[in-house]
């Protein structure tokens, strides 16, 4: 190794080996007329890395592992002999003469302790990675969220992405890229060197701005030439997550975390993000607008609530929830555990009960969103979103407040365990269960999802084995664990006659016991539910309800007959499954009450009708219906709303306090 060495050339791998023979080829073919040090930290472990020897200045150093690139430069450093330390990328190629004028101008400038070369691509055309001017929230929120998308004058992003063009005089900056750099070791050593707290991303811009915080200068050399051969990263999770950390740590510690969580916030908030948020505050105005007038309390909830307080003021656990409309028959107490505390913290206002729904029917727009995107694409799931935002449907079912309105809820996670198990990974068949059996706690109209689990797992042939059977059996049980434990003390009487219910409504659906209605009369019914279901999932208007129910079904057949013959997503082919087979079982059953036994499938004809609409490639057009169907909804719904009083709701009937419950 050369004595009096003036420059030491440092690089940090990994998987970049034949970037960095690149590299020093660049270096060694202009032979610099100075002496050097080439050092090369090893993050990944490379055999042939450490035989490598093109030039007698080159230094291996082994690092513990992939250290990172502010660790692995700060190594480095240690086994630097050189005045200056060049910080080289491996994917960098050096022009003619660039380490000479960056020494030139740090020994003739000694007030700059930074002294970067000007970037290019392999064609000559300028690389900007980042910004020449310090990174303060304002400029990362105002250049790099989506305000910058937003604002169609924006002088704070033009100021600071502003920078001096066809000079070749050097030019003082606040930040250089950390691809490419040269920093006295002085400096560098009475800094600390970079922060090891960064592993990726943010080092430059901490680096430089400490430098400036010491009183010296950073400048650019444009005559200096380095090609970059630099790529935007590809959205790979890790690498976007040690993104987000670095940039969270690097505004928490130059401007606090008061200011790091606000960036934060504007940095992870997409465009698409701001709209699903303004839909759940539009969502969440709607369900509450007037909820203490237009709320119905009936003499069932009444009911339900009363028993949540005897509960409480007894010192109870309950074991069972409210009552079915079988005497015999009691849903699970998760919704007594859930609600009672939040009734108990209301001091026992019944109004809290219609609160807590609106709350549980606007959670559904965000989480519709986040599974239809999974599921489907991110089209579809805005448009869905939106729909469900406005819908009578849900609107209607957001007022009633009733408990087994969390089923509505509790399908979208069902569904992604579903989807997740179906075409990934038997792990999900536990949560998949584990789910249905939570959901069986409110209501058990998810019973009717039991066949499209089996059609799926028969078309997909999955095998199940016996393990996987117990598996699911646990699952469902563990939620129902105490309704078990309450009908083992009442001698198995809701097991028994539930073991002889399905079978029982099977043949009343075939007209087999005088009691049920016939075939035909119980067909027409469901026929009736059905076209109100989907007719009113995305507007009242009847006429034009008529029109989108009939077009949603049509489509939903037209997309299961092609099933055969074109390959849909798979998340849109376990919807179609669930909503043939979930309306297949409701006509056996008799579908009545939409509230009651469509609820295991009630955000489906919203998602169909959207995956239609997203066919639309004219924006404006699709954008224009969209309106369309949300205004009248809105309208029809806060009209209806202003039209209803407290007392129009108490002469109604509809109105039943306990005694108990109004001292």
């Amino acid at each position: 190794m050369q004595k009096n060495i003036k420059v030491s050339v440092i690089y940090v791998n990994y998987k970049s080996l034949d970037d960095i023979k690149k590299s020093i080829a660049s270096i060694i073919r202009y032979k610099p007329k100075l002496n050097y040090e080439i050092i090369v930290v090893d993050n990944e472990g490379s055999l042939e890395l450490n035989k490598y020897s093109e030039s007698k200045q080159f230094r291996y150093v082994k690092s513990k592992g992939n250290v990172g690139y502010a660790r692995g430069n700060n190594l480095g450093a240690r086994y630097a002999k050189g005045e200056y330390l060049f910080i080289l990328n491996p994917d960098t190629k050096l022009e003619p003469l660039v380490i000479e004028k960056l020494v030139k101008f740090l020994e003739t400038n000694t007030d700059a302790a930074i002294a970067a070369p000007f970037l290019t691509d392999a064609k000559g055309k300028s690389v900007k990675q980042i910004s020449a001017r310090r990174l303060t929230p304002l400029n990362q929120i105002f250049t790099y969220t989506f305000v910058s998308k937003i604002l169609s004058v924006n002088r704070v992003k033009n100021k600071f992405l502003e920078e001096k063009k066809d000079t070749i005089d050097p030019y003082e900056v606040e930040v250089v890229p950390g691809s490419a750099f040269m920093i006295r070791r002085s400096v560098f050593e009475e800094l600390g060197g970079f922060d090891e707290k960064f592993f990726l991303y943010f080092e430059e811009n901490d680096i430089c701005k400490r430098v400036i915080e010491k009183g010296y200068k950073i400048s650019k050399i444009p005559n200096a030439k380095v090609i970059h051969d630099w790529k935007p990263a590809d959205g790979n999770r890790k690498l976007k997550n040690i993104f987000e950390d670095s940039r969270f740590y690097y505004f928490k510690k130059h401007y606090g975390i008061f200011s790091a969580l606000i960036v934060e916030i504007f940095s992870r908030l997409s465009k698409t993000a701001i709209y699903i948020l303004l839909l759940f505050l539009t969502g969440l105005f709607l369900r509450l607008y007037k909820l203490d007038d237009v709320f119905p309390f009936s003499g069932e909830v009444g009911h339900n609530l009363l028993e949540i307080k005897n509960y409480y003021e007894n010192g109870q656990i309950p074991l069972a929830g409210p009552p079915t409309s079988h005497p015999w028959l009691k849903f699970g107490p998760l919704f007594y555990w859930i609600y009672g505390p939040f009734w108990i913290l209301a001091k026992f206002n019944p109004l809290s009960y219609a609160y807590f729904g609106a709350v549980i029917s606007s959670l559904i727009i965000p989480l519709n969103y986040l599974v239809v995107k999974k599921l489907l694409n991110d089209k579809t799931a805005v448009i869905s979103t939106a729909l469900i935002t406005f819908s009578p449907l849900f609107l209607s079912y957001s007022l009633s407040a009733r408990f087994f309105n969390i089923v509505a809820l509790l399908i979208y996670p069902f569904i992604y365990f579903l989807y997740k198990f179906i075409y990934e990974n038997k792990k999900y068949l536990f949560l998949m269960f584990l789910t249905f059996g939570v959901m069986l706690n409110f209501h058990y109209a998810p019973i009717i999802l039991l066949p499209a689990i089996l059609l799926l797992v028969y078309l997909r042939k999955i095998k199940i084995s016996l393990k996987d059977i117990s598996i699911s059996i646990s699952a469902i049980i563990i939620p129902l664990i105490p309704l078990v434990i309450y009908d083992i003390q009442n001698g198995f009487k809701m097991l028994g006659k539930f073991a002889i219910w399905i079978p029982y409504r099977i043949a009343g659906f075939l007209g087999i016991f005088p009691k049920n209605e016939t075939l035909m009369g119980s067909f027409s019914v469901s026929i009736r539910t059905l076209h109100q279901f989907i007719c009113k999932s995305v507007i009242e208007n009847n006429q034009l309800g008529l029109l989108i129910a009939v077009l949603t079904f049509m489509y939903a057949l037209y997309l299961l007959i092609g099933l055969r013959t074109k390959k849909y997503k798979e998340g849109l082919f376990i919807i179609l499954i669930i909503f043939f087979l979930g309306i297949a079982a409701i006509f056996i059953h008799g579908g009545l009450y939409i509230t009651h036994y469509y609820l295991p499938i009630f955000p489906l004809p919203i998602i169909i009708f959207s995956h239609l609409l997203s066919q639309i490639k004219n924006k404006r057009l699709l954008t224009l219906i969209i309106i369309i169907l949300a205004s009248v909804n809105a309208l029809n719904a806060i009209q209806s709303r202003n039209n209803i009083s407290r007392q129009d709701v108490i002469s109604d009937d509809r109105l039943y306090v306990p005694l108990v419950l109004q001292k």
